[in-house]
């Protein structure tokens, strides 16, 4: 498909169209563009994009779990390249094993697109090439690494992503081993002195020294990722790092600040930057690390990520002494000190952050940025530090003050969610899970959202064993002791007023949850609901969570099939949050709702017409809707049987206490006596209307109906009854003795 694409040779080969088409490297003498001439240029872009996609899923078909073509599958595959460690590693091992020739072309395709537009690019190429270069064999890049000076317009463009793209491809190719160490140390040269105006730099200069710095950092990191750290230009790597620490110190510009953070991110956690460097500065490592914190508690997510870089550069473990003053435990405050921050996606970053500091390479959030073919060894984890990071936020889960709670709740799923594989958090779910349990009361919806999703997690993260004696937390800590979840009023599931009853209230969808649950005598299945039961919005749209979807927390299970009733009618219940979480979870559960519910209609009416005269309002309400929903539209012949039954529970939920409740059985009475009117209104020789008249009209006329000790009963059957005899004709004919009785 890629030499389709791009070597095809669909012009003539002298003509000048195609001369004129040539790119800076030709495949077989023939351009790139050669099938994209005139207005066809806007098509390239799709093309590349196309490929990428096409590339990345056959990768995905050789795991262990495809991922499914669905209306959302192109942001899921992003999801989980950026994002999936198992799911990148499958990637880079696919690609390795296609023909080298075919990847060099798409590469070479995507990095000419990245040229086009003076620079600019065409669209999705630079992001394209970047992606795919950077779970490339070495081999294949080193192809393509000469070409790595070709960059520089679009490192020095006006355009802000272009700048980033175009200096994280520069990264990859410019210190491969293909390019000797002069042009490198020639290349280094030329970005520093691009930089040198930084200071005064505006406009366009100012764009031009933006580029430049995060083009250093990005040169700089990977060439320690290649290597190449023993390099002839070792002073000129100093005065690179001495630059951008004075950048750091004096930029006020925020774009140039904003190059600056990426970059000492960069050379952090490469090695590059070294604690030495930091005290000969004239800031020192302290001053750096203030300069950072002050700038953090502003809500400046670069300088949060770069301080949990920074820490990556300082060797040893915290000190246990509260006051320490130590550059590591400076970062470690530092980042603590960010829970009164508000903005609930910034934590995440702080997250992030933190599990830097404490597992340093050995964290998900750094191994996933590893885009080179190269064997690095960066610092790895800090075990005394990491257990006491881990014991910190375990206590601040607990603590009473609302935003610590908060902040502490998404730091710890982050810090599972990176470094959950390691044996410091594996020694300590139960107490994570104890931790969000506790979390799930708190009053603001989104820490709710947060321990229910770290419920999901850390069942996730253990093995068979572990995940037993999870559950068996999970239920003693709503029980007590009990092996059986027990849910009624009396119940105090969460504390008593935790959060306002309306739109927003969750809580009772988790205790729905369990009671569903316990219907099923499943206690297992709180674990794979848990995280679908609420719908903060920060959590929809962040993408780096977007794995933990429906398809992944139910992959491993059997579905048993008295759910399916229990579940239809959850979905009818009053609270709209309940609605929409039994939705989520009936969607990923039944691929087709329909076949579903004709298979399994009887259990699911059966179940329905007992618990719509349960002792709790909702459960009435709910199966009023669901059945009114359930035979609204129905073939007669599915529920024939039932009719009776289902018009003589309607007419007892008539006159229920509850004025809500009393309105959804007129609803469904009224959707009953719709359809035997039409079935009547259809012809005198309607089976149906037979059938039906012979099972209503009786019951219509008897102590249940008009002679019924509750007035809104009396009312309707009357009602019901004018309505069959205006529009009955000759299909009353049978039953004339009962009416004049």
């Amino acid at each position: 498909m890629v030499k389709v694409f791009f070597t095809s040779q669909s012009l003539i080969e002298n003509s000048s169209i195609a001369n004129s088409m040539k790119s800076g490297m030709d495949i077989d003498s023939v351009s790139v563009f050669g099938n994209f001439s005139g207005s066809k240029i806007n098509a390239f872009p799709s093309a590349v994009n196309y490929c990428r996609r096409m590339l990345l899923m056959a990768a995905l078909q050789k795991s262990d779990t495809p991922l499914t073509i669905d209306a959302d599958w192109e942001r899921q595959l992003d999801v989980l390249f950026r994002t999936d460690k198992d799911s990148r590693k499958v990637m880079k091992d696919h690609i390795r094993s296609i023909d080298g020739d075919a990847l060099f072309t798409f590469l070479t395709a995507s990095f000419e697109g990245m040229l086009r537009n003076d620079g600019n690019g065409l669209a999705d190429c630079g992001r394209c090439f970047v992606e795919i270069a950077s779970i490339s064999p070495s081999k294949v890049i080193g192809r393509i690494a000469d070409r790595a000076p070709e960059l520089l317009p679009s490192i020095k463009s006006n355009n802000v992503a272009t700048r980033f793209l175009a200096a994280q491809a520069f990264g990859i190719l410019a210190p491969h081993a293909a390019n000797t160490d002069q042009t490198v140390h020639g290349e280094l040269n030329s970005l520093l002195l691009d930089i040198k105006p930084w200071s005064t730099a505006i406009g366009a200069d100012a764009n031009k020294v933006h580029g430049s710095i995060l083009a250093v950092g990005y040169m700089l990191s990977r060439s320690s990722f290649y290597g190449r750290t023993d390099s002839k230009d070792h002073n000129t790597v100093q005065t690179a790092i001495a630059s951008l620490l004075e950048i750091l110190c004096g930029a006020k510009d925020a774009s140039t600040k904003e190059a600056v953070l990426n970059a000492i991110g960069q050379v952090s956690v490469s090695g590059v930057l070294t604690s030495k460097q930091l005290d000969a500065s004239t800031a020192k490592s302290a001053g750096v690390i203030e300069l950072l914190t002050a700038d953090a508690k502003k809500g400046n997510e670069k300088s949060i990520s770069a301080l949990g870089r920074l820490a990556t550069v300082f060797e040893g473990e915290l000190v246990d002494e509260p006051d320490a003053k130590d550059p590591l435990s400076l970062i470690v405050n530092g980042l603590y000190s960010l829970f009164e921050i508000k903005q609930a996606e910034i934590h995440f970053t702080v997250g992030e952050a933190i599990s830097c500091l404490g597992a340093c390479w050995d964290s998900d959030v750094l191994l996933l940025s590893l885009d080179v073919d190269a064997a690095y060894n960066g610092r790895p984890k800090k075990n005394h530090t990491l257990e006491k990071i881990l014991q910190k936020l375990l206590q601040d889960c607990k603590t009473t003050k609302p935003s610590l709670k908060k902040a502490s709740g998404i730091w710890l799923f982050s810090l599972i969610q990176n470094c959950g594989h390691l044996g410091e958090i594996q020694a300590r779910l139960r107490e994570c899970q104890a931790a969000f349990m506790g979390l799930l009361s708190a009053r603001d919806e989104l820490v709710q959202e947060t321990a229910s999703r770290g419920l999901s997690l850390v069942y996730e993260q253990g093995d068979k064993e572990l995940r037993e004696k999870l559950v068996k937390d999970l239920v003693a800590s709503f029980t007590g002791a009990s092996a059986q979840l027990k849910v009624d009023d009396d119940t105090e599931l969460f504390e008593p007023g935790a959060l306002p009853t309306g739109e927003g209230n969750s809580v009772t969808s988790y205790k729905d949850i369990i009671s569903l649950a316990n219907e099923v005598g499943d206690q297992s299945l709180v674990y794979k609901f848990m995280s679908l039961a609420s719908n903060a919005a920060t959590w929809s749209t962040r993408a780096a969570f977007g794995r933990f979807g429906l398809s992944s927390i139910l992959s491993e299970s059997e579905i048993d099939p008295k759910l399916y009733p229990k579940l239809y009618r959850y979905r009818f219940d009053p609270n709209p949050n309940v609605q929409r979480s039994m939705n989520d979870i009936w969607t990923a559960l039944v691929k087709d709702s329909s076949v579903t519910i004709n298979q399994y209609f009887d259990e699911i009416l059966a179940d329905l017409l007992k618990s719509v005269l349960g002792k709790e309002w909702r459960t009435r309400q709910a199966s009023c809707a669901a059945i009114a929903d359930l035979v609204q539209g129905r073939e007669f012949d599915k529920y024939e049987k039932h009719l009776s039954d289902i018009w003589q529970v309607a007419f007892k939920v008539l006159d229920d206490i509850k004025g809500s409740v009393r309105e959804a059985a007129l609803k469904l009475s009224m959707v009953l006596t719709n359809t035997l009117v039409r079935q009547i209104e259809a012809g005198t020789e309607s089976r149906h209307a037979q059938a039906m008249l012979k099972e209503v009209l009786p019951f219509l006329l008897s102590s249940q109906g008009m002679e019924s000790s509750a007035k809104e009963v009396r009312i309707f059957a009357t009602v019901t009854v004018l309505k069959i005899i205006k529009n009955g004709g000759k299909a009353l004919l049978p039953f004339i003795p009962h009416l004049v009785s």
